[in-house]
């Protein structure tokens, strides 16, 4: 016996033809990407966004933004030489995306809570062209430090992005969801403020920056720890806890995570 939600789905599906669907789910998407256009507009008159290039900054309608004094959102194209890849947002195709999932043909993880940006005094959030953070996603860059997210690259849903030293994504990276890149030890196993300082900065132990080269793909559940620096080409296999360097052209797996293959070679087709 159907139940009421399939019988609903199948009086849907006779209802409005497979092209039907597509031009609606077309018009939805683009919506919400020029309503995200008017966000990214409002965000740059609160002074909260510099623009060193001309291409967009799209904000999605679930994302909690706290940008403290002298801290701002930069659209800065650092990568000029590298061209366009697949153009996350097929409306706008150079915008940098924050909060808005990715174009509707793709599979997006479902997103289990808003986006929240956390800019700390004097910090940087660089959006390179054709960039993207998904929804669900959590950012904080801790005072005087930035985070740069390169042309082409990619935040996968609910991923965790917490630099206390200054923390490079290259251009073309994707990174799954689920993901936690953390560049420091963390908080005090005491609470005692006279242990650890008065000053803020000192609060979270011992930092040290990550460098993610440039085409680079994380699997799901990926945690990336303080000096690690990720090669070229790379690949993070789901699961993994890297706590070390990875080679250029290698697939690490595990935890910690090992080198299991070398001299792998991404092809485009």
């Amino acid at each position: 016996m159907k139940t009421v939600a399939n019988q609903c789905f199948e009086f849907k599906n006779r209802l409005l033809p497979q092209n039907g669907k597509i031009v609606l789910l077309d018009t939805k998407y683009r919506l919400k990407s020029y309503l995200g256009l008017w966000r990214g507009y409002y965000q740059a008159l609160k002074g909260n966004v510099y623009r060193e290039d001309s291409y967009p900054l799209i904000i999605g309608s679930q994302v909690d933004i706290q940008i403290e004094a002298r801290a701002a959102i930069y659209l800065k194209n650092n990568t000029k030489q590298v061209a366009l890849g697949h153009a996350v947002n097929p409306f706008y195709l150079k915008a940098a995306n924050i909060g808005l999932p990715p174009y509707w043909r793709f599979l997006n993880h479902p997103a289990r809570q808003c986006t929240r940006l956390r800019l700390q005094e004097n910090s940087r959030l660089i959006c390179e062209p054709n960039s993207m953070i998904t929804p669900g996603c959590y950012i904080s860059i801790w005072p005087n430090q930035s985070l740069t997210i390169g042309m082409n690259s990619y935040i996968g849903h609910n991923t965790l992005v917490n630099t206390k030293s200054s923390l490079v994504i290259g251009s073309g990276v994707m990174i799954g969801f689920d993901c936690y890149i953390m560049d420091y030890d963390g908080h005090p196993i005491y609470q005692d403020q006279n242990a650890i300082g008065d000053d803020k900065n000192s609060y979270g132990g011992a930092s040290d920056p990550i460098v993610i080269e440039d085409n680079v793909w994380t699997g799901f559940n990926v945690t990336i720890l303080k000096g690690v620096r990720v090669g070229s080409g790379s690949m993070i296999a789901p699961n993994s806890v890297v706590t070390k360097e990875v080679p250029p052209n290698t697939i690490v797996a595990g935890n910690p995570a090992k080198v299991i293959k070398e001299g792998i070679v991404w092809k485009k087709f």
